[in-house]
């Protein structure tokens, strides 16, 4: 019998989604395993036919995006309420995402940066009708709601998405939930879907050797080595402070990792983690020196975890002007 499922979207780019469908012909394989009855996304579904459906009728709800609105955290709240298990699908519905760095700001500066004082504002208005109302802060999904999964990725790679779903489907609902109940979600993803615990630089094959960094560069100085470490070339690499899945992407591709799988293993604050390495290898660069290589502390370190953080609200007193 078909696993009854459902996409939510909530506050999002949707390029969650955009990975979904990059299954292309993978898809004949699982979609008939599948009776989708909500994706506004893709289908005329409205969210009052969410609302209609009995209470534990869908089997698995997806759920994207983060909760930026009033709007997005009743839609989350009936997702729940109506699913048998809920995944968070991709960074933003695991962390907050880059969204998140909006905590920095009060809800006030934010709007008013983007609705009045940017550089692309003519005329500017706060809109006030027909629209949901803003949370004032971003919370992570999982703090609103309990989540059974979290599939992490900005976005989530196809490859992963198809695994996930396809270990569901082999295994079956019931048997993964009595697994993350007993044993938890770590357990899930090395042991039942083939996944790595370890970090990012742990499954990285470039040459590392003894790290002591004098500069910091951005990411736009210079052309890296590349067979060489981009953390010993002074490039910021968040390997050392997040997950491995992705397949290394990024630094294979001559880009420094900035951490969209989420903290590593047994890791519990992804910026802290990583300041703290780097403290160790920077010991030659000055405070103050280092300051002005990294002016955006919260983007460099916290670019998709700062809601998760254990100190997700810091809020500037000054605005957002630039």
């Amino acid at each position: 019998m078909p696993l009854k499922v459902a996409f939510l979207q909530l506050a999002s780019c949707w390029g969650c989604h955009q990975s979904l469908v990059d299954m292309h012909e993978k898809l004949l394989d699982v979609v008939p395993h599948l009776e989708i009855v909500h994706w506004a996304a893709v289908v005329d579904y409205k969210y009052k036919d969410l609302e209609a459906l009995p209470d534990g009728e869908i089997d698995i709800g997806f759920v994207e995006g983060c909760s930026r609105t009033e709007e997005d955290v009743h839609h989350l709240k009936v997702l729940r309420k109506k699913s048998k298990a809920v995944i968070a699908f991709g960074t933003c519905s695991c962390f907050g995402g880059v969204y998140g760095m909006a905590n920095s700001y009060s809800i006030e500066a934010c709007k008013e940066r983007k609705f009045l004082t940017a550089d692309t504002v003519v005329e500017g208005t706060i809109p006030t009708h027909d629209v949901p109302d803003f949370e004032p802060f971003i919370i992570p999904n999982d703090e609103i709601v309990p989540v059974d999964l979290h599939i992490w990725g900005c976005p989530p790679e196809t490859e992963v998405i198809l695994k996930v779903v396809g270990g569901v489907l082999e295994h079956g609902l019931g048997t993964v939930v009595s697994i993350l109940q007993e044993h938890g979600e770590e357990y899930l993803w090395s042991e039942v879907l083939g996944f790595p615990v370890k970090t990012q630089c742990d499954e990285c094959e470039r040459t590392r050797e003894e790290k002591k960094l004098t500069v910091i560069k951005r990411d736009f100085e210079g052309i890296p080595d590349p067979e060489k470490c981009l953390l010993e070339q002074g490039y910021i690499c968040m390997g050392p402070a997040t997950r491995a899945g992705c397949g290394v992407r990024c630094p294979n591709a001559g880009v420094p990792c900035t951490g969209c799988w989420g903290p590593a293993p047994n890791v519990r604050d992804q910026g802290s983690k990583m300041m703290s390495a780097l403290a160790s290898i920077c010991k030659d660069i000055d405070p103050e020196d280092f300051r002005k290589m990294v002016p955006d502390t919260v983007g460099t370190f916290y670019k998709f975890f700062l809601a998760k953080a254990l100190l997700p609200r810091m809020v500037k007193e000054k605005s957002m002007e630039v």
